[in-house]
């Protein structure tokens, strides 16, 4: 376990792991606590190290990507290429040394026409586009994905074009602000990295911070992580946060259907589990719960949990 966690904690971070790894390691350190803290002391050095050093870019350095970029728009107006060349023209003022400026640069049109991008007539100076303003588009920080032709080339040379642009929004608040509740609770649902979900989920329900999960919206994503979230981790910790709410019919039902359909024999118990405890805390299980275990425990496969369940259903 742990060679396969110092093979994978590094790769992970660089996203170099294929998906069926990336479950496998995260299935890993969840399971472990150990191996989870150790991740925690690698992701704040890697932060650390990445952070150390920015790159500034001169105003020189600056100027000579404009004009270059100048030259290279009014080079496009006349190319009959194919469609890949256009879209390596594109990407090639990446590649040279003013890289660092012409990302800069380069985001100007993500500002302007987020979603698509019409190519009509090229002038031969980029600041004669109504609206282009290079230098103020220089300090954004768009990214440009998915670029694809819309139609095929005209007669005349020119092209319809659609790409992303995707620019990083960073929000600063508490975590009882109900913007951060409400990201938090979209991580839960939406994210595909389950370290990111299982932290969300304990932000939101460690400590004095409990009280926040009593927000429908962040019950409703608790429930649904339980219900249908792939990693394990993610769901017993939703399962665990959700122990900590008020006792009602959709916490029921979410509790009754990890029993009935979870595949990790340790989720069962911990839903088992979770109604003993509210037997213990002189909280009344409905009929409903009786029927439903009655009926599920014909077809458990455990042991211990059909040993669990019996006895649960004689207290």
């Amino acid at each position: 376990m742990k060679h396969k966690f110092d093979e994978f904690a590094y790769l992970y971070l660089n996203d170099e792991l294929t998906q069926e790894e990336k479950i496998e390691f995260e299935n890993l350190i969840a399971e472990d606590e150990n191996l989870n803290n150790e991740f925690e002391l690698i992701k704040k050095f890697n932060s650390a190290v990445n952070s150390s050093k920015r790159v500034e870019v001169s105003d020189k350095l600056l100027s000579d990507a404009r004009r270059d970029l100048r030259i290279k728009i009014g080079e496009l107006q006349n190319e009959s290429d194919t469609k890949t060349s256009f879209i390596n023209s594109i990407l090639g003022l990446f590649t040279n040394r003013y890289a660092p400026a012409y990302s800069a640069a380069f985001s100007l049109f993500a500002g302007l026409l987020i979603g698509y991008l019409v190519f009509s007539t090229y002038p031969n100076d980029v600041n004669n586009l109504p609206g282009f303003e290079l230098d103020d588009a220089l300090s954004q920080n768009y990214k440009i994905n998915n670029i694809q032709f819309l139609e095929e080339e005209t007669a005349d040379n020119n092209l319809t074009v659609q790409f992303e642009a995707v620019k990083p929004v960073v929000v600063n608040g508490s975590i009882s602000d109900p913007l951060i509740k409400r990201l938090l609770a979209a991580a839960i649902i939406n994210s595909d990295n389950a370290g990111l979900k299982m932290r969300s989920i304990n932000k939101l329900s460690e400590g004095e911070n409990s009280s926040l999960i009593n927000d429908p919206k962040i019950k409703e994503a608790l429930i649904t992580a339980v219900k249908t979230d792939p990693n394990p981790g993610v769901r017993k910790e939703a399962l665990s946060s959700l122990s900590k709410l008020k006792y009602d019919n959709q916490i029921r039902d979410a509790v009754l259907f990890v029993i009935s359909n979870d595949t990790n024999s340790g989720l069962r118990i911990s839903a088992i589990n979770f109604l003993s405890q509210l037997k213990l805390e002189g909280i009344s299980l409905d009929q409903e719960v009786y029927d439903n275990l009655s009926n599920h425990i014909q077809n458990e496969e455990s042991d211990y949990i059909r040993l669990r369940t019996t006895a649960l259903l004689g207290e």
